[in-house]
């Protein structure tokens, strides 16, 4: 096995430390850790009866459309 022989990144006066980069690298596989199950949603049930529906995030507002082709696009 071969070590790298290059300086550290992280050292005096870096302005970071390994355990922020430790901290980071955890964050990251806790996130890809999850194994969340998306909640599912029948266009029927969310449309009721219409071909639009609006969704707001984040104080914004998008428009989901289902086509004559049976598509779906979402536009803002």
């Amino acid at each position: 096995m071969q070590t790298d022989s290059r300086p550290s990144q992280l050292g005096p006066g870096s302005g970071a430390s390994s355990s922020a980069a430790d901290a980071s690298s955890a964050r990251v596989v806790n996130r890809t850790a999850s194994h969340e199950t998306p909640r599912v949603i029948r266009w029927d049930d969310l449309a009721e009866g219409n071909r639009t529906v609006r969704i707001e995030l984040n104080e914004l507002q998008y428009q989901l459309r289902l086509t004559k082709a049976g598509k779906l696009i979402l536009t803002k």
